[in-house]
């Protein structure tokens, strides 16, 4: 994983606070961001604490069309990313 993805994961001191994966086709987003996100998890969930968690996801045209001034209200959609609702 790229460093500032193991950073965020972790919860380094300094880390970035977002994580945002950028790139072409075919470099490894998905694979990143799910990697991470199991990185990021592993710990809350390790030793049977009971729960599962969920882990919303969209395709980023999805995502954008729902931000433009014509979609969406974008508050519902930052509020529905943030809290996975």
């Amino acid at each position: 994983l790229p460093q500032a993805a193991t950073q965020w994961a972790d919860g380094v001191e300094g880390a970035p606070a977002s994580l945002f994966l950028t790139g072409h086709i075919g470099v490894g987003k998905t694979h990143t961001a799910w990697h991470t996100a199991r990185r990021w998890l592993d710990p809350q969930y390790r030793g049977g604490r009971p729960g599962s968690p969920t882990v919303p996801t969209w395709r980023s045209t999805q995502l954008f069309d729902a931000l433009r001034p014509e979609g969406d209200d974008p508050r519902a959609v930052t509020k529905a990313a943030q809290t996975c609702g």
